[in-house]
């Protein structure tokens, strides 16, 4: 998908004054290289409540989707179809960040580089993270990273990723490449022979964690091997925190953002724990003003 096409869908009105004549293969061959290009360097974020496309430089490694506001940031890794409009519904009071790397060749190696991305943006606690697909086991690296740095973490949400070492024979992992196939062809990005980002996560293995985790899943559209997996796809034996679900109607992984209904069920749900762990906080802090 270009960069016209993905704008379009996300609600955009993109024009060009001129159109560029196609007089050889080659020259549609690089007009095609160089939309994509300028596709795979934008992200979408928001400027009040319009959306908007942001360049994103070559060594990024963090976009702010919501900048405003001066509440505890939400950290999302990556980014994810229709998640802006998530982003949408939670107000201007919460800036949220997007943590963006190159390739995931290793989940315990990008989330070290996420942690100090993140102790830079926000040098204590406590800390409100979520990612989907590989992202989400990022995400839960990047959790046991900052508890082992002695840091408090309020909140971690997965969004439809399940511990992949839970779930019966390969069948992870091949719904894991087909969910980042549908990934790069909304993204307009070249699929790459070998899936860097699968094997990363063949190799991890979650440890346990004694944090609090919000799951967001989906109960249709799941293959055999899915509905094989525990209710709490697998996590229920390794969080020690205690562990909510959430469930949304979506039917593909992909599109866990895309229903109005979802995101508005989303959107709410995280507001809630937002509210609660900063309240919490506040209630540490009250109790135990500093000397």
């Amino acid at each position: 998908m270009t960069l016209l096409h993905e704008a379009a869908a996300l609600g955009f009105r993109l024009s060009t004054r001129r159109r560029i004549p196609a007089r050889s293969c080659y020259l549609r061959n690089r007009v095609s290289k160089t939309k994509r290009q300028v596709s795979a360097n934008f992200s979408t974020i928001l400027r009040g409540e319009t959306k908007t496309l942001a360049l994103i430089t070559k060594n990024a490694r963090l976009v702010a989707l919501q900048a405003a506001g001066e509440r505890t940031p939400f950290f999302m890794v990556g980014s994810y179809p229709y998640f802006i409009d998530v982003v949408k519904l939670l107000g201007t009071d919460r800036p949220v960040l997007s943590l963006i790397a190159p390739e995931i060749h290793s989940v315990s190696l990008v989330a070290a580089a996420h942690v100090k991305t993140i102790l830079e943006r926000q040098p204590h606690g406590p800390y409100m993270l979520g990612g989907g697909s590989v992202g989400g086991l990022v995400a839960y690296e990047i959790a046991q990273l900052l508890q082992a740095l002695g840091h408090e973490v309020g909140l971690l949400v997965l969004f439809d990723m399940p511990n992949c070492h839970r779930m019966p024979g390969e069948g992870v992992f091949a719904s894991l490449a087909a969910i980042r196939s549908a990934l790069v062809r909304i993204r307009g990005r070249d699929i790459p022979r070998e899936d860097i980002e699968i094997a990363a996560a063949r190799k991890y293995r979650p440890a346990p964690y004694s944090g609090r985790l919000l799951l967001v899943k989906r109960h249709r559209g799941l293959n055999w091997r899915w509905r094989f997996i525990e209710p709490d796809f697998g996590w229920g034996e390794t969080v020690r925190g205690g562990l909510e679900i959430c469930l949304v109607g979506a039917a593909e992984h992909v599109e866990i953002f895309k229903s109005e209904v979802d995101r508005a069920l989303i959107a709410r749900t995280l507001r809630e724990w937002f509210d609660e762990v900063e309240l919490r906080s506040r209630g540490r802090i009250l109790s135990h003003p500093p000397t």
